[in-house]
């Protein structure tokens, strides 16, 4: 069974590609967006950032760090340079990631209690009670 994450990412649709070419083109003031979903499944938090400085090798600096590692990132990947195996990249803010970052702080989001999502998990414990008989 796979897990599915607690909250809705408005970054999935972002390719890599997509970042690479949008962090490229950057210039100092503009701003982006950390992509924080550390703790699993569980936890999402997104700040949006300034960029502070431009290298021509392909690091970026932001004013905000992510939550593990620190202010510099790789232009191709959008990982973070302190913690490049980490979770923490930039992404681009589109209207859904500034209203995540705005509404949402490191909160844990649940998605919505529906009367299809609560039909779901009663489906679900009653697959499992019959199929531990």
């Amino acid at each position: 069974m796979t897990r599915e994450p607690f909250y809705e990412d408005p970054a999935a649709d972002q390719s890599v590609e997509e970042i690479e070419a949008f962090l490229r083109s950057r210039v100092v003031g503009d701003e982006v967006a950390i992509h924080n979903p550390q703790g699993g499944l569980r936890l999402l938090s997104i700040e949006l950032a300034k960029v502070t400085e431009v290298r021509p090798r392909g690091r970026l600096w932001t004013d905000k760090s992510a939550h593990y590692g620190d202010n510099r990132w790789f232009v191709k990947s959008g990982k973070n340079c302190g913690a490049p195996t980490g979770q923490s990249r930039l992404v681009m803010p589109t209207e859904d990631v500034r209203r995540y970052a705005t509404e949402r702080r490191f909160a844990l989001d649940s998605r919505p209690f529906t009367e299809e999502r609560a039909q779901e998990i009663l489906s679900e414990r009653e697959g499992r009670t019959r199929g531990s008989k």
